[in-house]
């Protein structure tokens, strides 16, 4: 969830020619070891064979760098395209300056108390889950095959370190957290005036903010223990592309009233576009 420097959008350039090359190069270094020098088209150039004899001298070294590199490549092909980023970064930032409600604060707050967070769908192999215990099933209560909403960009420039992830389930029932009701029901999911989570607060207050939010109270109580402030109203909207749910868009803020439904229906528009941008990447 970081911002691409220059040196990312260079290394992505790269990537983009590195992946369909290097498979040709392996192809050609695996036809030049094929070669014996018997062939009628190199008996009459002697040059050539000595590059060829050269060529298949270093090859192993060949296969050793394609093959290094490629799978750095396809990665880092599929982190997204720059300009791809930066334009939906842009968005989520003019989307957090204007779909806030902060009408009765005396003052603005800091920009993590109200933020705007891109959630992608993907299977969970490579996701860490909250209900984590051991480090070798970072999935905790779930498999490696199961489906998660993951964020991917968040506006602003603070509060970007996060590795919340939410389970999807075909059964709704089991589907954690209003980004992921959003994501089953297909439609905007809007909760506010949500009780204060803190070290303080009772057992009928955490059962509340779990049924309310989709939760289990055990990710209430791990949020706490970790000291991490959990939202008072929260608002999840599907994205789209191609016409089918690719994720969801999550509006949450400190404040009881922070999200209101006009954050849906005022930015219909904008999360169209964040979705038809999502079209172009890979």
């Amino acid at each position: 969830m970081r911002r691409l420097g220059a040196k990312s959008k260079k290394a992505y350039i790269l990537s983009t020619w590195l992946v369909p090359s290097l498979p040709l190069v392996i192809a050609l270094v695996t036809w030049v070891n094929g070669l014996d020098g018997t062939e009628a088209w190199l008996s009459k150039h002697a040059n050539v064979f000595g590059v060829i004899r050269r060529v298949q001298e270093v090859s192993i070294w060949l296969y050793a760098i394609c093959w290094v590199l490629f799978p750095f490549a396809v990665w880092y092909k599929r982190k997204g395209d720059p300009w791809l980023v930066e334009k939906i970064q842009f968005i989520l930032d003019r989307y957090q300056q204007g779909a806030f409600d902060l009408g009765g604060l005396e003052t603005d707050p800091p920009k993590d108390h109200n933020r705007v967070t891109l959630f992608r769908h993907q299977k969970g192999f490579f996701v860490r889950h909250w209900s984590k215990k051991v480090w070798f099933w970072p999935w905790g209560n779930h498999g490696p095959l199961c489906d998660f909403l993951v964020p991917v960009m968040r506006s602003g420039h603070m509060s970007k370190k996060t590795s919340i992830a939410f389970f999807v389930s075909d059964d709704s029932d089991k589907t954690e957290g209003i980004a992921g009701q959003a994501y089953a029901s297909g439609s905007a999911v809007y909760v506010a005036n949500l009780p204060e989570m803190n070290s303080t607060t009772g057992s009928r207050n955490k059962r509340d903010y779990a049924e309310r939010t989709y939760c289990d109270t055990q990710m209430i109580d791990s949020y706490i223990s970790k000291e991490r402030p959990m939202p008072r109203s929260v608002v999840a909207i599907p994205v789209e592309r191609h016409g089918i749910i690719w994720g969801v868009i999550v509006l949450d803020s400190r404040y009881p009233y922070g999200v209101t439904e006009s954050a849906v229906e005022n930015y219909r528009l904008t999360v169209a576009l964040i979705g038809h941008l999502l079209e172009r990447a890979s």
